[in-house]
């Protein structure tokens, strides 16, 4: 048996409405359809057409008949559509609707087409909505929240939703043990009233909380982290906001929570925990189109200095970049959700214009305002040198030494998928400072970028992207350092060139990058068959070797195709960019690319 659909199984305000209402109605058709019908017994149901609604509604309401599986016809199934049907067209606001069955049939096949034919009659609507019993504190959102509005079509979906609303309200202000009631009450025969009963009972709040399945030398940290403490007032989001902070120390493979009355106002916690295997490593050899052969490996210990304080090493080698990264954090030093560490990096960038090499140590903190959300600072006291490898470059060439780089980021995401986002935000800005006082090189440099996704077009997607920096060298410093300028071009960024081609190039054809980055995307994904995707997309941007230089009649636009192999690690994604400006008159109009992952 098919489960019932949705509008089947509601009716806690309808069962007023049609006690009300539905005695005032006459029967939707007389018995002579029951005649014909009768002739019809045991016949095989060749199809279901509903007249007189619209298509969505039609839709809807077919899902919840049994007619529309086709069985075998008796008039007993045909009685129960019928009541179905207006039970459908009441809960939507129109209790008086009439159905009149006529039939199709096939003398040969012995099978027949049942054709509803609905006429909804006059609508049902509220004349008043009020909200009684709410705390005053909370009586104006209340309100905001009830949808059945008068003047408003009376449907049972809204009243149930309005009585949710209500309720999370309520929770969410620490009434853990309130009611919201309905009363419907008939005017007329098209009109009624109704009123939200509320009894909120007493404000909750935390009194005690509880640690199990944990080391002790976890206790402590896990009650600061969950933010939950004795006279904390009760709430959903105070319980979720505390699993999403034990989720983010990465030390409990299970979190599970279970409260329990304590008093008229008073809840008791218990966080029930499991820890995870301290120690991961991983070994990666990996080819990106954009960056060549890379090899990496890492190690991570969560809880090698105990009490949720790990260790990091990763190390990174390409033919472009080696990099390696010692780290170590601690959990919850300055707030709940904060996260401290101190890393010992290293990096060699090996480009065509510029060899540069950097180390020193990073303190950073992170404030996690969301599993999701969150905002970064760092200091960073090192050392850097670039050697240029073109005489032509010499203008961008910097002094080396000391630098003392101030870092800011914000990192949001609302997206509902990792891999292939189909809706949400994503988005993150980022600001860096060398101050002349502290560093041999000195310059400030923004950059953002934000993509959105609309999964509207099922099974199609479209995404937008944008990206902008600007950036330029103060005091006596000539330009910004090269492995902090803006390039563009490649698998991620423009795809009408290859990577980094677009914007500055010395007489060589290196890329020398620039202080100012327009990009933006617009693309369409849809599956073609089996885990087979095909995009089309149009991207734009370039890189000017100064801000003030800036010109957007210099901006190149390039389309293509992309095909993806979907896989549990993303897309394998090919991608062919073709440019319909040619203001680079030096780099080939067709642009290929291949790398595993969306493109943005």
């Amino acid at each position: 048996m098919r489960p019932r659909p949705a509008w089947q199984r509601r009716g806690a305000g309808i069962a007023v409405l049609m006690a009300c209402l539905l005695a005032l109605a006459s029967t939707s058709s007389g018995a002579d359809y029951r005649v014909e019908a009768a002739a019809y017994k045991g016949w095989k149901v060749r199809g279901l057409e509903i007249k007189g609604l619209s298509r969505r509604m039609a839709s809807g309401l077919s899902g919840g008949l049994y007619l529309a599986t086709k069985p075998a016809f008796y008039p007993g199934i045909l009685e129960e559509d019928i009541a179905r049907t207006r039970l459908y067209m009441a809960r939507r606001g129109y209790p008086y609707a009439r159905v009149a069955p006529s039939f199709v049939p096939n003398e040969g096949w012995k099978d027949i087409k049942v054709v509803l034919g609905v006429d909804a009659g006059p609508a049902v609507r509220v004349t008043r909505a009020e909200v009684k019993g709410m705390p005053p504190d909370l009586d104006g959102p209340a309100r905001r929240l009830v949808l059945t509005r008068p003047g408003s079509v009376f449907t049972d979906r809204r009243l149930e939703e309005t009585v949710a609303s209500m309720d999370s309200l309520l929770l969410y202000w620490g009434y853990a043990r309130s009611t919201v009631s309905t009363a419907v009450e008939a005017v007329d025969t098209t009109s009624l009233a109704i009123t939200y009963r509320v009894e909120p009972g007493r404000v909750n709040y935390f009194r005690n909380v509880e640690v199990r399945g944990a080391p002790d030398e976890f206790t402590a940290l896990t009650k600061k982290v969950s933010d939950i403490y004795p006279g904390r007032r009760f709430s959903p989001k105070a319980m979720r906001d505390a699993q999403n902070n034990l989720r983010r120390l990465d030390i409990y493979r299970r979190i599970t929570f279970e409260t329990e009355e304590a008093g008229e106002d008073s809840l008791d916690l218990t966080i029930s925990l499991a820890t995870r295997d301290m120690k991961t490593a991983k070994l990666t050899l990996r080819y990106w189109n954009d960056e060549g052969v890379e090899v990496g490996g890492s190690w991570r210990h969560r809880n090698l200095f105990g009490k949720g304080r790990g260790f990091y090493v990763d190390a990174v080698a390409s033919p472009l970049l080696q990099r390696l990264d010692l780290s170590t954090w601690w959990p919850a030093l300055i707030a709940a959700r904060t996260r401290e560490g101190v890393s010992l990096v290293g990096e060699r960038q090996n480009e065509e214009a510029y060899e540069q090499i950097a180390y020193g140590v990073d303190l950073s903190t992170t404030y996690f305002y969301t599993i999701e959300n969150n905002f970064q600072l760092s200091l960073l006291v090192g050392d850097v040198s670039v050697r240029y490898k073109t005489a032509d470059s010499i203008d961008l060439d910097v002094p080396e030494g000391f630098i003392t780089l101030l870092r800011g980021r914000v990192n949001q995401n609302s997206t509902d998928d990792p891999f292939n986002p189909r809706r949400g935000f994503s988005s993150w800005t980022g600001l860096e400072w060398a101050p002349g006082s502290l560093s041999d090189n000195s310059y400030v440099k923004w950059e953002s970028s934000a993509s959105t996704y609309f999964g509207q077009l099922d099974p199609a997607i479209f995404a937008i992207r944008l990206g902008l920096g600007a950036g330029t060298a103060t005091g006596d410093t000539p330009a910004i350092l090269a492995g902090a300028r803006f390039y563009s071009g490649g698998s991620n960024s423009m795809r009408g060139f290859q990577r980094r081609k677009l914007g500055p190039k010395d007489s060589a054809g290196a890329p020398l990058g620039g202080e100012a980055l327009f990009e933006a995307s617009v693309e369409l994904r849809t599956p073609i068959y089996w885990h087979i995707w095909g995009a089309l997309f149009a991207d734009a941007g370039q890189v000017w070797l100064k801000a003030e230089n800036v010109k957007m009649s210099e901006i190149e636009v390039a389309v293509g195709p992309g095909l993806w192999i979907m896989s549990p690690v993303g897309p394998f994604r090919f991608d062919a960019g073709y440019r319909l400006t040619q203001h680079d008159k030096v780099e080939p109009r067709w642009a290929f690319h291949f790398a595993v992952g969306v493109a943005f």
